[in-house]
């Protein structure tokens, strides 16, 4: 990926040119995007303090893909997924590209710049298993390629601690080997998880020959 001069560098997730949400929805995304475009203003690679990450009334993290610069998105929307029963986080960045997570796990990305994911399709366990396996279904929005199965295995790697500007937090690292059998190509993935079984931290690929994707939480989203 390219990389920006430190006046463009929130270019590093494009502009949505259009975004399907109902009246009530939409003004909440632009007040969103609103809030991140503020905490923006003078950084180029993003380093909040506590007080600052504190202020933004949202859930937060960073996110770093490849090796361009750190940004700071924020909890948008969190949906039910009727056909899942988990709930789908939406974090946006100051220009409005998306991330998806359900479980810790990327399942959609709307507006990066290269490879985004149209969709990632399946019942991911919860972290409880620390040794397991199971199947997806890829969609890659470039060239329209859709349906392409995964075989997931999730290996226990050990623990280390995930330090924020609000929290060290101990978690137990999981590794999962994504083998796309029709593209004979895998993929490493890595998750952070704490005590409650939440992902705090985790490097994902959204597919073979793509860039990871780091996502390291802030503040983290509450029902409540």
């Amino acid at each position: 990926m390219n990389h920006f001069l430190p006046r463009s560098w929130m270019r590093l997730l494009v502009a949505l040119p259009v975004l399907s949400l109902a009246v009530g929805c939409t003004q909440k995304f632009n007040d969103v995007s609103a809030t991140v475009q503020e905490a923006y203003n003078n950084y180029v690679d993003v380093e909040l303090t506590a007080e600052e990450i504190d202020a933004v009334p949202y859930a937060s993290a960073y996110l770093k893909i490849g090796n361009q610069k750190q940004v700071f998105v924020v909890l948008a929307f969190a949906e039910h997924n009727p056909i899942t029963g988990n709930t789908q986080l939406k974090w946006v960045s100051a220009d409005k590209a998306m991330v998806v997570t359900e479980n810790g796990h990327i399942v959609k990305t709307i507006g990066l710049q290269h490879n985004n994911l149209a969709g990632a399709h399946g019942d991911v366990p919860s972290f409880a298993l620390e040794n397991t396996e199971y199947s997806l279904s890829y969609d890659w929005a470039k060239q329209y390629r859709y349906g392409f199965p995964a075989h997931v295995k999730r290996v226990y790697q050990g623990k280390e601690s995930v330090i924020t500007p609000l929290s060290n937090s101990p978690a137990d690292i999981y590794r999962e080997t994504v083998h796309f059998s029709t593209l004979s190509q895998s993929v490493d993935n890595f998750y952070w998880v704490d005590a409650n079984g939440k992902v705090i931290k985790t490097v994902q690929y959204l597919g073979p020959n793509m860039v990871p994707i780091e996502l390291t939480i802030l503040k983290g989203y509450s029902k409540s």
